[in-house]
Parts: C-alpha cells; structure tokens; sequence
C-alpha cells in the first residue's frame, strides 16, 4: 500500500490533458519497461518490446536528439535514468512488427462474457474494445502501439484505461458511447446486487471487487480531466480578447470536454454511492451520496439511513449526531441503535436491541446486534450463554450465530467448546472465526494447521487491499485490513 502522500508535482505527472503530453510519453515508456522486465514468458516480453520500439518511433525519442513533439526546452530520452536508457536503446533501431492487426469483435457488455470471467480478461479485452473507438490519428498511433502488451499485461492495461477511456469518449459515435455506459452500469449492477454481508472476497468475487475499483479509477481521471481542461479552456479564453467573457466558459460550447462530461453526469451517484459501500470504500460512498442528495435534495430525507450507516462506518460520530438532528420524523428503534453504536453507547444499544427482539423474535439481525453488544461490552460469558439457547430454538441460524460462540469461546480460553463449536462451522471468511481455528491449532501443537489456516486468513484479505491499493489513500482504506 502506498503509505506516503504524493506532492502537487507528484500528483500532477500523473494526470496528462493528452498524449502529447511530455509527462505522459515519459510515464508511458516507464510503464513499458516495467512490462518487459516483469514479463514471465517471451511472448509478452516481445509484445512490450514492440510497444516501446513504437513508442519512441512516435515521439522521436532518441539518445540526443529532442522530440518534435516534446518541449522545446527539454529532451525526453535525457529524463529517463541510465537503467531505462540502457533497455530501450537498443529498441530504436529495432524492427518487430505486429503479427496481426485485424480488427476484434467484443460482446457488449464484455463484463459477465467468456471475454470477462477474470479481473485480467475483463480488464484487457474492455481496454482493447476501447482502442477500436478512437479515431484521432496521433493518438490512434500511441494507444495502437500498445495494443497487444495490453491485451496480455493486466496491469499496463489498467495504467492506461482511463487515458484511452478520455479520448475513446471524445471520438466515439453515440452507439459506442452507449456501449461504454453498458459495460459500466453492469459492473457496477453487479456490484449493487450483492449484500455486504455476503460478498466474501475470493477468487470469483476479485472480479468484482477489482473491477468496480477499476471503474472507480477511470471516472476519478475523467473527472480530474474536465476540471483540468475546463481551466485550460477558460485560461485560453482570458488571453484571447476576441472570446473573453469575464472568465466564463459555457462548457457545452467544446465538444470534447462535453462529450466527457455528459457521460460523468449520466452515471447515477446513488447507484455509485451503493457500489462503492459494498467494496468498503466508504469515503468514496460518502463522496458520491453526497453528490446525490446535492443534484437531488428532495431525496435527502429518504438518504438519511444510509447517510448515517456511512458516518458510523467512518467513525465520525459527528455527522451521526447532525444527521439525527436533520431528521423531520422522530426516529425509528433502528435509528436510535445506529446512533447509539455510533457514538460507544452500547449499554443503550443494547437496550434497544432488546425491545426489537421482543417486537421481532423473528428477526435475526435483532439478535446479532444484540450479541455484538454484549462481546463489546466484554460480556463474553453472557454472549455464549445467550448464543448457545438461541441455537436450541433455532438450529437454522447456526451460520449466522455459531460464530459469536467461536469468538466467545476462545476469549474465554475454553478450547473443549472452541473445538465442539467449531465442528458445526461451515467455511466462512469470519475473522473471529479464523482467530479460533488459528488459537486451537496453537494449544494443539499442529504446525502445519496453523499455517494453513493464516494462509487463509492472509487470502482473504487480498481482494479489498487489492483493490485499496488501486487509488490515492489506500493506507487508510485498508488499514484495518493490515491491523
């Protein structure tokens, strides 16, 4: 994870207006490098060669020589470090060529397709789909070069989607550009269908998690891409006297910043806001229900559960507190248990969850709120107690239930309960539960259990820090993945 803050000029190299872009041409080679040192069989080694030998073909990038298209003040191979100069000047006089350049016919959506079962084919062939969509003849060039390295490396395709998502959006028919809300909207639908409680990070659900991440990233560059060019449009305005108008630009007027931001602004915030909860990125959730209860303020009232949920699982008790008090109905029992859990009174919420179970008995959220409350309130005994005689009336809540007996078992260091209870358990990715086995394979002296069981443990972390690590603030993200 990336643990440092990146500075303005950081932050800047890392956002291009357009391959012309000196930055951009730089950022790109380095990608390409790292494609080919990284490359496990010869065939990807020989498709990065080939989409460097393009590259500095294009930008006439030579050892001494200043590129046309570069600043005139500054040459592009001289920025380059002795290392990346040493791989790539023997590629300026190379001659691979593509085998073939036949056009490729993609599903729509490709997402959920043979051509999108994996976060890798997914990722590739939407990025592939996506180059067939530009027309501009210098970009064209660039992004084409790239065609097969992208096709076969995940992560140089990931590097470039938003940059050829930009220009696909500005050269794109409206047919295609309906293909591209499509194949967005069935991420993220995907995404919304599945509750948070069981989206379980393994093998399948990385495409979905990694995917709804990449999707995040593309619409963060495409909107970091209107705010940067409607200032350059607006400074171009201001130095020109025939166009100036006070500073202000009609955005409609260009329609290549419009063409961008009309797609931003058909995508629906409340489905993004849903979508971002579920991969547990909840300031990204909070940023976009924000935007939508702005764009919608009749809908605000009907947002605030969700409003709250958020600011809870944020631990800002604050905006718990202000969202309370911006309600116009006195609240329900369920919103009274949110505030209270909120802001650490347990003793209250747990009170409260007492009345719902007797209003629902039915109801088994009830009583696992109820259960949290008493392990928060280091009620151990009480909580294993309680878990056990529900379990007798209701043995087909066990899923839901046996772990809080797990968890209650190994804090009480009762290893003949832990290892009865956990005869019933079915695979799960509870952490408690993974505590348990870890703790009794460590009283029993099995090794070999233990570690297996962190390796487990350790797998199933890596789909949300996977997909944490995609985006600026990723330590605070997957901190409490790390801890």
């Amino acid at each position: 994870l990336e643990m440092r803050s990146l500075s303005e000029n950081q932050k800047s190299s890392l956002f291009y207006l357009s391959v012309e872009d000196e930055n951009f041409a730089f950022d790109l080679v380095q990608e390409l490098v790292r494609s080919f040192l990284a490359a496990e069989d010869t065939r990807i080694q020989d498709c990065a060669s080939y989409a460097l030998q393009e590259t500095l073909q294009i930008y006439t990038c030579q050892s001494g020589d200043s590129s046309e298209m570069m600043r005139p003040s500054g040459s592009l191979w001289n920025r380059f470090s002795e290392e990346v100069q040493e791989i790539v000047a023997p590629l300026q006089h190379s001659r691979y060529i593509m085998s073939s350049n036949k056009r490729t016919s993609f599903p729509c959506p490709i997402y959920g397709s043979k051509l999108g079962s994996t976060f890798k084919d997914w990722a590739c062939n939407w990025a592939c789909c996506l180059l067939q969509k530009i027309k501009q003849e210098k970009t064209v060039r660039v992004f084409h070069s790239c065609f097969m390295i992208v096709k076969n490396d995940v992560k140089t395709a990931v590097f470039l989607l938003p940059h050829i998502m930009v220009n696909a959006l500005q050269d794109a028919s409206k047919e295609e550009k309906e293909e591209i809300y499509k194949e967005i909207m069935a991420v993220l639908s995907h995404v919304d269908q599945a509750e948070q409680s069981s989206f379980k990070f393994d093998e399948k659900t990385d495409l979905c998690h990694l995917s709804a991440q990449t999707v995040f990233s593309v619409l963060d560059c495409l909107t970091v891409w209107c705010r940067q060019y409607f200032v350059t449009l607006r400074s171009s305005n201001q130095n020109n006297s025939k166009h100036a108008n006070k500073g202000k630009v009609d955005p409609h007027i260009d329609p290549n910043y419009k063409s961008v931001y009309d797609f931003l602004k058909s995508v629906p915030e409340d489905l993004l806001a849903r979508a971002s909860f579920i991969c547990q990125a909840y300031a990204r959730a909070l940023m976009y229900l924000e935007l939508s209860i702005k764009n919608n303020p009749e809908s605000s009232q009907l947002q605030l559960a969700f409003l709250q949920k958020l600011y809870i699982l944020l631990d800002e008790p604050d905006g718990v507190a202000g969202v309370a008090a911006s309600r116009q109905e006195d609240p329900t029992l369920h919103d009274l248990i949110l505030g209270h859990e909120a802001t650490g009174q347990l003793q209250d919420a747990f009170a409260c969850y007492e009345r719902a179970v007797k209003v629902q008995p039915d109801t088994i959220s009830h009583h696992q709120g109820l259960l949290r409350c008493l392990m928060g309130l280091d009620q151990s005994k009480t909580a294993l107690t309680y878990a056990t005689g529900l379990l007798d009336d209701r043995p087909e809540w066990s899923n839901e239930i046996n772990p809080f007996r797990v968890e209650s078992a190994w804090k009480l260091a009762d290893w003949d309960s832990l290892s009865e209870f956990l005869k019933s358990e079915t695979p799960s990715d509870n952490w408690g539960v993974a505590v348990g086995k870890i703790l009794l394979s460590a009283t029993e002296k099995e090794n070999e259990k233990i570690l297996e069981q962190l390796k487990v443990v350790r797998t199933q972390q890596m789909g949300p820090l996977s997909a944490a690590s995609m985006e600026n603030g990723a330590y605070q993200r997957g901190y409490h993945h790390v801890l």
